[in-house]
């Protein structure tokens, strides 16, 4: 008895094992398929998938890991860049110096030099790729950039060394990003019905402003702008006042945030804002 157990149990597992064997044999032989180190973008893109961020080439938008600016005496490459996408992967991308790549900032350009200030982690960030394959071993280098801006409204509460703080929630009763998960496979279990009949005169329920929030914002000397929003005019920051109103377009972070440019009311509260806000105001 203990044999023929031994005996099925034997021709069982040989059987499992040349179905795995096949099936993984035929996933290496679809072009679509999973390799070490491969990916499915191939078949992503066939299905018209143009934004995956999986592909050999495509473009997505994430947030910044990590910026790792290669040396000054590197003629082939500016630095490496981690991002970490909405769809779930993080990917590195090189940044070479032959694909004159622009990364700019409210219209102005940021030199290579200055990427350290500039590409900070948590950044919410639009990237496109390719894939170079001449070495042998393919590597993703970026092919476009952006920053994604958000514009947010409320007060001004200080500012120290390059830093504001301002005290506000998203313009436009928009809402504060928050990165996307991937849903969870749900069931075919048909969707449950109610047969109460909806109320007479019901009012739909009213829509909330985001709440608010207190931003640390990155002020970049000769790129972010802070003006008067009726003359025009530029204002230094030291001439901001506690509790103005103010308008900004910034890049929106985990933690720290870059001001693309600022419109602040002119005057100010006086009753509101005592000593000029400085760097008195922690």
């Amino acid at each position: 008895m203990m044999t023929r157990r031994a005996t099925r149990f034997g021709i069982g597992w040989m059987a499992a094992a040349a179905f795995v064997a096949g099936a993984a044999s035929d996933c290496w032989a679809q072009p679509g398929g999973m390799g070490i180190g491969g990916s499915s973008g191939g078949q992503q893109r066939d299905q018209g998938q143009s934004d995956s961020a999986q592909g050999e080439s495509g473009s997505a938008t994430g947030a910044i890991v990590r910026f790792m600016a290669a040396g000054s005496e590197d003629d082939e490459l500016i630095g490496r860049l981690l991002v970490r996408f909405e769809s779930g992967p993080t990917r590195a991308f090189v940044i070479r110096r032959k694909d004159d790549l622009h990364f700019r900032l409210g219209g102005k350009e940021i030199p290579p030099e200055n990427l350290d200030d500039v590409l900070l982690a948590g950044l919410n960030v639009r990237v496109g790729w390719n894939t170079d394959k001449s070495s042998g071993k393919p590597t993703a280098y970026l092919t476009t950039f952006e920053f994604t801006e958000l514009e947010i409204e409320g007060l001004f509460l200080a500012y120290d060394a390059d830093q504001l703080r301002i005290k506000g929630r998203p313009a436009n009763n928009q809402e504060w990003p928050a990165p996307k998960r991937t849903a969870r496979p749900r069931s075919n279990r048909p969707p449950r019905t109610y047969s109460r009949p909806p109320r007479e005169n019901a009012v739909a329920p009213k829509s909330r402003a985001a709440p608010e929030k207190t931003l640390r914002i990155k002020f970049i000397e000769d790129v972010s702008a802070v003006t008067d929003d009726v003359t025009r005019n530029a204002i230094l920051l030291a001439d901001l006042r506690r509790n103005q109103r103010i308008k900004a377009t910034i890049v929106f972070g985990r933690q720290m945030h870059l001001l693309v440019s600022a419109s602040v009311q002119g005057a100010g509260n006086e009753d509101e804002a005592g000593d000029r806000s400085g760097k008195h105001d922690g």
